[in-house]
C-alpha cells in the first residue's frame, strides 16, 4: 500500500495514513486537527456482509484475556469494538489495548517488534550534528504509532531534553481547526473555484473503470461511502483509505512522534522546516495522471498491509537504513508517474530540509558560553539513501554521529 507519507508527510498523518514516515498524511490532518464534520461525513454505516467483520484485542498486561468484536459493518467498526471492550474492562488498569486480529488476519505487536531489536544492540534513527555552539539531534519521525511503542529509546528522550528548541515539518498547532479545513478543501477538491456550486469533474468521473469498482470495494471494507467523497480528489480519497487501515490496526496520529514531543514542548519555540501549503500542495495538487497511479499503487498493496506496516516499522526501530529505504521505495511503486512523484515528496524535501538545518548549524560562535541546541523531527524516509539528510549534511562539512540503542547522548 502507498504507506510511505507515514514517514515523509507530517500532513499526510491527519486521517491521511500514507506511508506515515515522510508527509504527515493529510486525511489524517483532518481528523486530528478537530476538522472531523468533513471525515465523519465520508463515514457511513454500510450493509452487513454475510459473515461480517471481526477483531480481537489484548492488554499488554493480560495477553491471556482476548476481547472480540464479531459480526461488524466494516473493519474499523470491528476494530475499535474491540477496543472498546477491552479500554472498558482496564480503565483501572496501567498498559495498553492493542489489535491483535483483524478478520483473521495476525496483527504484529509494536513489544514483538521492540523486543526482537532491542535483545542487541541497533542503531536507532537519530544522529548527533555539532558545529561551533550549535547542536542538532536530527530523529527520523513515524508520525503515527501505537502505544506499544512507547516507552521510546531513552536517547530521543535525552536528546529532546537537551534541547532548547523543537523543530518540526510544519506546526499544526499554530492553526485552528477551521483554518485547516479550509486549506485542506482549497488544495483536495476537484473544484475548489466552483463552491457552493456542485462542479462537473467527480471522483467517478475521473477514476475511470475498473479501478473505481476496486476502490469502492476497499473503502467499503473500511466503512467509506465514496458517493460523499465526489467532490475530492483521488489522492485524497486514497489517503483517508490508508489512514483508516492503520488505524484498524492500532495507528494513532496523536502517538506520533511530532504529537507526542509537540505536548511536551513547555516553553520551547517550534521552528519549521516547511509551510502547511507546501505540504499540501504535495500531497494533493499533483496531476491527474499521477494521483491515478499512486491510487493504483495503494489497491494493488492492500491487501498486504499489514506485513507491509509490520516491516516498515521493523525497519525503523531497528534503524536498518537499508531496508527502510528498500521499502519506501517499493511501497511507492515503479511507475514513471509514481517515480517522479517520489522524487518530489523525498529527494526535493531532503535538499530543501537539509539546507534549513545546515542554517542553524553554521550560525557563528557566540559569546558568554552560549549555545544553542535543535531537537529536529522529520520523517524518517528523509533520514536515509545517498540523498538522506544526514548523508546531505554530512557532504557540507557538518559531522554527524549516530546514536545507537546502547549510546549516552
Amino acid at each position: 500500500m502507498n504507506w510511505f507519507p507515514f514517514f515523509v508527510l507530517s500532513l499526510a498523518k491527519r486521517r491521511l495514513l500514507i506511508p506515515a514516515i515522510a508527509l504527515k498524511p493529510i486525511a489524517s490532518v483532518i481528523v486530528l486537527l478537530g476538522c472531523t464534520a468533513l471525515a465523519q461525513a465520508a463515514i457511513s454505516p454500510q450493509p452487513e456482509s454475510p459473515a461480517g467483520h471481526r477483531a480481537v484485542v489484548q492488554h499488554s498486561l493480560a495477553p491471556q484475556t482476548p476481547y472480540f468484536s464479531a459480526n461488524q459493518p466494516n473493519k474499523l467498526a470491528a476494530a475499535q469494538g474491540a477496543m472498546t471492550a477491552c479500554t472498558t474492562r482496564t480503565l483501572s488498569q496501567a498498559g495498553y489495548c492493542e489489535v491483535v486480529e483483524l478478520d483473521g488476519v495476525a496483527i504484529t505487536s509494536a513489544r514483538t517488534i521492540k523486543d526482537a531489536a532491542d535483545a542487541k544492540q541497533h542503531p536507532l534513527m537519530l544522529w548527533t550534528f555539532r558545529h561551533n555552539d550549535t547542536t542538532v539531534y536530527l530523529a527520523g519521525s513515524v508520525h503515527a504509532l501505537k502505544a506499544g511503542f512507547f516507552p521510546l529509546p531513552v536517547q530521543f528522550e535525552e536528546a529532546f531534553a537537551k534541547s532548547d528548541h523543537l523543530v518540526v515539518e510544519v506546526d499544526t498547532a499554530k492553526y485552528s481547526p477551521n483554518v485547516i479545513q479550509q486549506k485542506v478543501l482549497q488544495y483536495s477538491l476537484l473544484c475548489p473555484e466552483t463552491l457552493p456550486t456542485p462542479c462537473a469533474k467527480t471522483l467517478s468521473s475521473v477514476v475511470p473503470e475498473p479501478q473505481y469498482g476496486r476502490l469502492q470495494a476497499a473503502a467499503s471494507d473500511y466503512g467509506i461511502s465514496l458517493q460523499s467523497l465526489q467532490a475530492f480528489k483521488p489522492n485524497f480519497v486514497a489517503q483517508q483509505l490508508t489512514n483508516l487501515a492503520l488505524t484498524a490496526i492500532g495507528y494513532d496520529a496523536n502517538l506520533g512522534l511530532e504529537s507526542y514531543f509537540t505536548q511536551q514542548r513547555g516553553d520551547r519555540p517550534i521552528l519549521e522546516l516547511e509551510t502547511i501549503e507546501q505540504q499540501l500542495t504535495l500531497l494533493f495538487d499533483q496531476p491527474i495522471a499521477t494521483q491515478l497511479a499512486m491510487l493504483e499503487e495503494t489497491l494493488q498493496q492492500f491487501n498486504d498491509y499489514e506485513s507491509i506496516q509490520r516491516d516498515l516499522m521493523s525497519a525503523w526501530y531497528n534503524g536498518d537504513n537499508a531496508t527502510f529505504n528498500r521499502l519506501i521505495k517499493e511501497s511507492a511503486g515503479d511507475t514513471p508517474a509514481a517515480q517522479a512523484f517520489m522524487r518530489k515528496i523525498v529527494d526535493d524535501r531532503n535538499r530543501t530540509m537539509a539546507a534549513k538545518i545546515a542554517e542553524l548549524l553554521s550560525s557563528e560562535a557566540k559569546p558568554n558560553d552560549s549555545k544553542d541546541s535543535y531537537f529536529v523531527l522529520a520523517g524518517a524516509a528523509h533520514m536515509v539513501g545517498v540523498t538522506g539528510i544526514p548523508t546531505l549534511l554530512q557532504q557540507q562539512g557538518y559531522a554527524g554521529r549516530r546514536v545507537f540503542s546502547k549510546d549516552t547522548l
